[in-house]
């Protein structure tokens, strides 16, 4: 019947080759193979014919096909994806080592260690960040510093007042 006939694509195969055999699926959703041969003409000047044999498959074979396709595109997907996992995995390590970098560094920093820089690299954003944290010790290298050198002179001064105020009362007169 016209539901058996074969496709465009398989009637070109088997005239362009000689033959064609395929699996694809039947009109009750399980599979079948269909073979096509050409077949030379009985009598001369008559056009060639085409044999066509279809095999149904049993429902386990189809059930397993579609099952191998399914992990077959699953596979390919998997594929695709390798390269920007890769991709992705080497900047977040990336981002974990700077992250674990700036954590040590920033460790001696609050142990009071402020001549520790890091080594900027590009001017991206992770080159904007390392720069920002070398510019942040310096200022509180400066600033502590200059917070040491204030509590210098507080020291200084408040020894000079102790003293002055230690001789004072020798110096003092009182009148009735």
């Amino acid at each position: 019947g016209l539901s058996e006939r074969a496709g465009d694509f398989a009637l070109l195969q088997a005239a362009q080759r000689g033959e064609y055999a395929a699996a694809e699926p039947a009109a009750n959703g399980e599979l079948q193979i269909r073979v096509l041969v050409s077949m030379p003409a009985p009598y001369p000047g008559e056009s060639a014919r085409l044999l066509q044999a279809i095999y149904p498959l049993p429902a386990d074979i189809t059930a397993l096909t579609s099952s191998i396709e399914r992990e077959y595109h699953r596979y390919q997907n998997v594929s695709y994806l390798r390269d920007s996992l890769k991709q992705s995995f080497l900047l977040i390590l990336s981002l974990v080592l700077l992250l674990t970098v700036l954590s040590s560094a920033t460790e001696q920093v609050a142990a009071g260690d402020f001549g520790r820089d890091v080594e900027a690299g590009e001017r991206d954003e992770i080159g904007f960040l390392v720069h920002s944290f070398n510019h942040m010790t310096q200022a509180l290298k400066q600033a502590s510093l200059s917070a040491e050198h204030s509590r210098a002179q507080l020291q200084a001064q408040g020894e000079y007042l102790e003293t002055v105020l230690g001789n004072l009362s020798s110096g003092v007169l009182t009148l009735d």
